[in-house]
């Protein structure tokens, strides 16, 4: 099956030769005089669009703009109306637009015409009042040629000279400086600020002035206001002095920073871009408005004053009887007790430790219970905008949960008062709203920006195929093409070279070229890349507490390795020459490295740790023979010289300027609303720093918390508005440079040299192997049993089960993977099991090769088929399914209180043996019906035998107490289950198949990250370890400076100090690797943060921010480390998956055959029938037919469906009675609206108002609505009808249908709906995992010490917390929390030995527990990621195909368009003559090249139908079924064509004929381009 986006992904590397090329078009002068002066020429190049811009034949191309010619335009102005057909046809050119370079055929201005008037190249422009500038490098400027401000013509001194300053890159650049300049004095409070605001607000005063007098004010085209860069540079300059005057007007001053954007061309077309996208989003950002408004409102129904309920102490019984008189008595009588006040105060409130919120509970089994002396109450709201109590607090934590910033933490309070069941809520909502709606963003986003990238390209094709016929008609006329020289063949001055050279002598030359033969030796290479991994070893030994002998071990191995280096450098030197040494740059950065170490060497005790660091960069050395690293490295310095970077750097100074600006006084003024002591918190924008890191991580995705201060000291929408804003933008910024890296072609070819060295190398190894393995081979020969190449190919890899054999083998070959569909479909199944053993054991041992005819060979050979009979019956594989299933339910009951239940214990144990007992038959059935060699060739075997095993382990260390690892391996029986059901196995395999291909890219970020993690070591190795008192406070550093302090303080017998380290920290490698781990996942790193940025010195007290730079090396980590590595990542595995998809013919790797038919039927759009076409022909049936069916009676009812879901926004926690009395009022009269128009339709149409679903809909919720009025009390108590009024929810769906851009929604729904068999066996796959963890995870991890994150909610005390754990740590939230008891060492936690679980509670493993959390975040990722990239991939195919399906919407409506223009009245003939005019006017897929392929009837003139279907069979090639074709054709044709009557028809009509209902909207027309 064909897939379009996967298609699209391989040309990538076509279309970046294509622009590559395009930079090189390039005509000499010959070349450019012979077309603009030859006649000969133009007139071979008629058919083409050059001649229709270049100016007459003679005529130079670059001409001053004189008074002639502007009263050559006047008189052209003049003769216009008498043309205005001819001048209605002219469009702009799309290459001569403002801020373009020249197209190459126009060659480059001579440097006196520069930055000088010109005449028009466009002949659009050439009759109107314009005039074009040329500056450096050909860019195109435009302006007004009228009198600007009525009195500067364009000929005038003045307005030449401003042009001329204007266009001056030193111009440019003084503006530049002057905007860094305001940006570095914006931030501190300069004391002289205002001078220095004075004097910029000059500067920009004087380009405006300059640009007004160049260009013209407002009066006319492209004069200075009707471009929105000016308009802001004025409002900037109008706020700017009114700043003076009006203070209140400060926080503009970052518009300021906007400028740099409006200075370079690149970054204005980037801003257009920018805003053309963001208009191609407005639908889906509609739907996800929507979605997140339905499941807000859920959210309120569910979670209304839920987070009030708190645990609150009891009060005495004399203050409950002080209580019950001051309710009596209301006559003034004072008492000591309020009620109100006690249940208020929070020290009457239950906190767990460590905890600084009070503890969540609900009077209910099913949710955390308060302590004893605790009461569960109703509170007021100290959880301002982190409830579910009205619309705003709801939705903007459903907001929370699509964006995933601490959404652990609501789920886990929400939890704690309602119980563990609501999870389920959470799960849907983070699949619609962060998984889904994610996936719809981002395919509607890479729909829309690839939209405007494919017209670079386009016009990229358009100007190669031009430059190719230009160079062939002139080299018919004989002007060749002069190569020029390139800037690697140039050769510097021949006293250099010699001095360079240095052959002084024929026996220093054969010295020299004996020390090539040395050097440029393949091993030498090899020599030294094993020494470059060898010096990474032994700089990642680094470690604290370092001893002085390893010390200085390492000292003298970074001794021996710089002298190592450097005789490299000496070598290449003397066998090159320096003038060849340096034309490579791998040269040079290795003598800047070289020379590095040597000044190490000398200042050792000065600067050695940082010269050491620098060494570190000798690990990207190894890129020079890496292609996959060489490729990373390509792609990080493509992504930082792009102008979206740029952008986006821009965006964030602006942000931190506006909220450093916007929000500083709010801080000073109300900094005692967020600290008891007043003080500053971490996160603030006071100065430039802190705003700065503010937006970093307000982009990292952890806004929440930080928005949370932010209203507690200033206003809430102002801050909302500032965050959501910054979100939006910088997001979709950075998405745009994700996108743009992601498509780019970067190729990972090294240097030509170094190919043919590692080539050389390889074959050199090669040999070198040969002739070790020559023996071994002469021995296979001699046995003539050479092993089959084919069965090994994919023996790691598992095969589809079939039906008729539960336990088939795969033996294909990876590369023969697309014809494994045809070969289990013509294969046979077998009536008899295939040989035990291979030929290879026969060989050797004959004896096992009995004779099965007679004796126990006849014996052996009936027991053997009857085994295969017996593991080939449907009714084993089902009995064994139920087995499994049952051996994983049981796996739900092991938690820690199964000890305290001995009944239950006792039959788990019980069971376990049983299960035992039959998972060992089945290994036995199956050695005996499938043989060793069939047995063991398969993967899915492997792992029956693998889980087998392990329960054996299990039972045995069960009834012998050997310890609770073994025990726990029974937790891995539920993975059989992936080998029982079809869809998984088919998953898993692709799985499988997929991960070879990510290791390259694995291991280039493991390199990357060793390398971060060399560097933290060596930055902050012992620093992260500080003097505690018992309550975990630090002392400040002036109190306790060190550790020598801290420890006299323990001697002096305070017991509660002890010198503490961090569990998180960069002591040694590994745990630097682990560290950097957390800070990649964004969960746990602000800890990690807080400490580097408050470390000192080694074995010194942390003081607060005392190292404030690091915050720049975590930012260099999350850039590198985390932002090009992903990119990196998700292009190889994009690659894989298109490689895998091709290998198997196109079909889809993660469903089953039964799957895919069903998926390959299912339309692209769901079918929605219309209403009934005929009119009743009763008078008032007829009446009532033509009210519901107008326009305007449904968009009253949208109106009324809008009004109901803002009634139920208003809904809320504290609402009055009159309040409700109003609402019930309006609830009941939409009722009454709803249902008279459901009985005017159903009187109208009768049966055939529930042939509509929305219809349905509606009839379902008025029927519920009526029932609800009268019946609510009963629904509520029997029925859960709180809930069920959500049903009204359902009308939205109304909306959608009307939105005028919905075509696009649905086509994206669409593919969604497809794609969820596919996301079902992933999510199967991913649940199996979740699954088989948590069951380990309560052997091991129930019983640690519960600290702020192991609550009653997040635990592995049962299976369903310790499922709840997984699904949290799928989504990367929280598992920091999770593995942090395990990390704890005594005094931090007290061991306690369990005898009858033979385990130690308190304390965990923390070596088991990091492998348990890394390991299931990187596979739970991997699924994940996946499922992600399935469902965007379906997405983009669905309009990749409605562009190739020739008859789809789009595609008519730009073909009736078309002919419209060609055939006057809508006329359903054109004369033939026409064709090939109107063929060339197409689009693809429709358009053609030549009319000699396409198969018309010589009648003239040809049919409509017949052209659209002989371009329709063109367009499909051979799959094309003309029949099909000519059907859908009659079907659509009278939609386009209002001439031919259309027939009546009821009959429901299909989804391409409701596209084409909608082609009149802007959304289609977008997308149709």
């Amino acid at each position: 099956m064909r897939s379009p986006f996967l298609e699209y992904w391989s040309e990538r590397r076509e279309r970046g030769e294509v622009l590559d090329r395009h930079k090189e078009l390039k005509l000499n002068n010959a070349q450019l005089s012979s077309l603009i002066g030859d006649s000969d020429v133009r007139a071979a190049l008629q058919k083409s669009r050059i001649p229709s811009l270049l100016p007459p034949v003679g005529t130079e191309v670059f001409r001053r703009f004189t008074p002639e010619s502007l009263g050559q335009i006047k008189k052209c102005m003049d003769s216009k109306n008498k043309q205005v057909e001819e001048d209605c046809r002219l469009k702009p050119a799309p290459e001569l637009e403002c801020g373009n370079v020249l197209p190459f055929f126009y060659g480059a201005p001579p440097p006196e015409l520069q930055d000088v008037p010109l005449e028009d190249p466009d002949p659009f422009y050439q009759s109107q009042k314009t005039f074009v500038v040329v500056s450096k490098g050909n860019v195109l400027s435009r302006f007004n040629a009228d009198s600007s401000c009525f009195h500067f013509s364009p000929f005038s001194l003045f307005r030449r000279a401003s042009i001329k300053i204007l266009n001056h890159k030193l111009f440019t650049i003084i503006l530049l400086v002057a905007l860094l300049v305001n940006l570095l004095f914006m931030f501190p409070h300069w004391t002289w600020e205002f001078i220095i605001d004075l004097v910029l607000l000059c500067i920009y005063t004087l380009e405006a002035v300059m640009k007004i007098l160049s260009r013209g004010f407002c009066l006319g085209p492209f004069t200075y206001l009707r471009d929105s860069w000016n308009r802001l540079d004025m409002f900037i300059i109008i706020t700017g002095f009114l700043f003076f005057n009006v203070p209140e007007l400060w926080f503009l001053k970052p518009l300021r920073c906007l400028k740099i954007l409006g200075l370079f061309a690149g970054t204005r077309r980037h801003a257009k871009t920018f805003g053309r996208v963001l208009i191609g989003l407005l639908d889906v950002l509609f739907l996800t408005l929507l979605v997140l408004t339905v499941f807000s409102l859920m959210g309120m129904d569910l979670f209304t004053g839920v987070l009030r309920n708190t645990c609150v102490r009891n009060w005495e019984q004399t203050n409950s009887s002080l209580l019950l008189n001051s309710t009596d008595s209301q006559n003034g009588t004072e008492n000591s007790f309020n009620y109100m006040e006690y249940i208020q105060n929070k020290d009457n409130y239950y906190f767990m430790e460590n905890c600084a919120e009070p503890q969540i509970c609900r009077n209910s089994s099913m949710s955390s219970m308060c302590p004893d002396g605790f009461t569960c109450l109703q509170v007021s709201n100290f959880r301002d905008m982190r409830n579910f109590d009205s619309f705003a607090d709801a939705f903007l934590s459903t907001f929370r949960l699509m964006m995933r910033d601490y959404w652990e933490a609501l789920a886990g309070e929400v939890m704690q008062g309602t119980g563990e069941h609501t999870i389920v809520f959470f799960v849907v909502t983070i699949f619609i709203c962060s998984f889904s709606l994610t996936a719809f963003i981002i395919a509607s986003f890479f729909i829309t920006f690839t939209k405007q990238t494919d017209r670079e390209v386009q016009q990229a094709k358009q100007d190669e195929k031009d430059y190719n016929k230009i160079l062939a008609v002139l080299k018919e006329k004989g002007v060749d093409e002069l190569p020029e020289k390139k800037d690697s063949e140039r050769t510097c001055s021949s006293c250099w070279r010699l001095l360079c050279s240095c052959d002084c002598c024929d026996f220093w030359v054969r010295i020299k070229k004996g020390l090539q033969v040395f050097v440029l030796d393949p091993f030498f290479d090899l020599a030294i890349i094993l020494l470059i991994i060898l010096n990474v070893i032994f700089m990642s030994m680094e470690h604290y507490p370092l001893t002085e002998k390893f010390h200085s071990m390492l000292s003298l191995s970074h001794f021996v390795f710089t002298i190592i280096f450097l005789i490299e450098v000496v070598l290449k030197i003397l066998a090159l020459g320096p003038y060849v040494y340096f034309q490579v740059g791998w040269h040079i950065f290795e003598t800047i490295l070289v020379i590095l170490s040597l000044f190490s060497l000398a200042i050792a005790d000065v600067a050695y740790m940082v010269i050491v660091e620098l060494m570190v960069l000798r690990l990207f050395r190894l890129a020079r023979w890496w292609p996959g690293f060489l490729k990373w490295m390509r792609l990080v310095w493509i992504g930082l010289r792009s102008l979206w970077t740029l952008s986006l750097v821009v965006i964030v100074v602006f942000f931190t300027l506006f909220g450093n600006r916007f929000f500083t006084p709010d801080y000073g003024k109300n900094l005692c609303r967020l600290t008891e002591d007043c003080t500053i918190t971490r996160w603030h924008t006071s100065d430039w720093l802190h705003a700065f890191m503010l937006v970093i991580r307000a982009l990292c995705g952890e806004w929440i918390e930080t928005m949370w201060d932010c209203v507690t000291v200033s206003t809430g929408f102002g801050c909302v508005l500032f965050y959501i804003t910054l979100l939006i933008v910088g997001n979709f910024l950075i998405l745009i440079l994700f996108v743009t890296l992601l498509m780019k072609w970067i190729s990972n070819k090294l240097a030509p040299k170094d190919e043919e060295k590692m080539q050389t190398l390889k074959t050199r190894i090669k040999k070198v192997f040969r002739v070790c393995g020559r023996f071994a081979e002469e021995t296979k020969k001699e046995t003539g049993n050479p092993e089959d190449k084919e069965s090994m190919a994919l023996r790691c890899a598992p095969s589809e089960q079939t039906e008729e054999n539960g336990t088939q083998s795969n033996t294909l070959p990876i590369g023969e993977a697309q014809n494994f569909q045809k070969m289990k479909e013509t294969e046979n199944p077998q009536d008899a099991p295939e040989d035990c053993c291979c030929e290879k054991c026969y060989s050797c041992c004959p004896a096992l090769n009995l004779d099965t005819s007679r004796g126990f060979g006849r014996v052996w050979f009936n027991l053997r088929r009857s085994s295969f009979n017996i593991i080939q019956h449907p009714y084993f594989n089902n009995f064994i399914f139920f087995i499994i299933i049952v051996s994983s339910i049981a796996l739900v009951w092991e938690d820690m209180y199964l000890p305290t239940r001995s009944t239950l214990m006792v039959f788990l144990g019980y069971l376990d043996q049983v299960i035992t007992y039959l998972f060992v038959l089945e290994v036995l059935f199956k050695w005996l019906g499938l043989g060793f060699k069939k047995y063991f060739t398969d993967g899915w075997c492997w792992l029956d035998l693998i889980v087998t095993l392990a329960c054996v382990l299990s039972v045995v260390a069960q009834t012998s107490a050997l310890g609770s690892v073994l025990i726990s391996l029974k937790a891995l029986r539920p993975l059989r289950i992936l080998a029982h059901i079809k869809g998984t196995r088919v998953s898993v395999s692709a799985l499988l198949r997929m991960l070879p291909s990510l290791l390259d890219a694995l291991l280039v970020t493991a390199t990357v990250w060793q390398f971060f993690s060399i560097v933290f070591v060596q930055f902050f190795a012992g620093k992260f370890e500080g003097c505690f008192n018992e309550t975990c406070n630090i002392f400040p550093a002036d109190v306790v400076p060190n550790k020598t302090e801290c420890f006299v303080l323990i001697e002096n017998n305070y017991t509660e100090v002890r010198w503490k380290k961090e569990p998180w920290n960069f002591d040694n490698t590994p745990q630097a690797t682990l560290s950097l781990f957390s800070v990649g996942t964004l969960k746990g790193w602000l800890e990690i943060l807080y400490n580097a940025v408050d470390s000192t010195y080694v074995e010194s007290q942390p003081d607060y921010e005392a190292n404030i730079s690091s915050y720049f090396l975590f930012l260099a980590f999350f850039l590198f480390g985390c932002f090009f590595c992903c990119i990196y990542i998700i292009k190889m595995l994009l690659d894989a998956y298109s490689s895998q998809t091709h290998k198997v013919g196109g079909s889809h790797l993660f469903l089953t055959e039964e799957q895919q038919k069903n998926f390959n039927n299912i339309s692209f759009c769901p079918k929605r029938p219309l209403a009934p076409c005929p009119r009743p022909q009763g008078r008032l049936r007829g009446r009532l037919f033509d009210l519901v069916s107008r326009e305007g009676f449904e968009w009253v009812m949208q109106v009324f469906i809008f009004v109901g879901v803002v009634l139920m926004m208003v809904e809320r926690y504290d609402i009055t009675e009159e309040e409700e009395r109003i609402i019930f009022w309006i609830t009941f009269t939409l009722t009454l609206i709803f249902t008279i128009e459901s009985f005017l339709k159903i009187c109208a149409f009768r049966r055939s108002y529930f042939s509509d679903s929305l219809n349905v809909i509606d009839f379902v919720v008025v029927i519920y609505s009526i029932i609800d009025m009268f019946l609510a009390d009963i629904l509520l108590k029997y029925f859960f009808g709180g809930s069920l009024h959500l049903l009204r929810l359902a009308r939205i769906s109304r909306i959608i249908h009307r939105f005028p851009a919905a075509l696009r929604v649905r086509f994206l729904f669409s593919a969604w709906t497809k794609s969820l068999r596919a996301l079902f066996n992933l999510a199967l796959v991913l649940f199996v995992l979740m699954f088989t963890y948590a069951s380990f995870g309560t052997f091991h991890f129930a019983h640690l010490k519960k600290t702020n994150y192991m609550s009653d909610v997040y635990n592995f005390e049962t299976f369903g917390n310790g499922l709840i754990c997984m699904f949290m740590a799928t989504t990367w939230a929280g598992w920091d929390g999770l593995i942090k008891p395990s990390l704890l060492t005594p005094p931090d936690c007290e061991p306690v030995d369990i005898p009858q679980e033979n385990i130690t509670a308190n304390c965990g493993n923390a070596s088991l527990a990091v492998v348990f959390y890394v390991s299931f975040l990187c596979l739970s990722c991997y699924v994940v990621l996946l499922m992600l990239l399935v469902l965007l991939v379906d997405m983009l195919n669905i309009f990749g195909r409605m562009h190739y399906d020739p008859l789809s919407a789009p595609n008519l409506n730009r073909f009736f368009k078309t002919w419209k223009k060609f055939v006057p009245d809508s006329a359903h003939f054109i004369q033939r003559s026409q064709l090939p005019d109107f063929c060339d006017k197409l689009k693809k897929p429709l358009r053609v090249p030549t009319l000699s392929n396409l198969d018309l009837s010589p009648e003239d003139p040809v049919s409509c139908r017949d052209v659209l279907l002989a371009l329709s069979v063109q367009a499909l090639g051979d799959s094309a079924d003309r029949d099909a074709l000519r059907a859908r054709i009659n079907g659509k044709y009278h939609e386009y064509m209002p001439n031919n009557s259309p027939q009546e028809s009821c009959e429901e009509t299909s989804c391409t004929l409701q596209m084409n209902q909608e082609e009149a909207t802007p959304m289609t027309e977008e997308i149709a381009e």
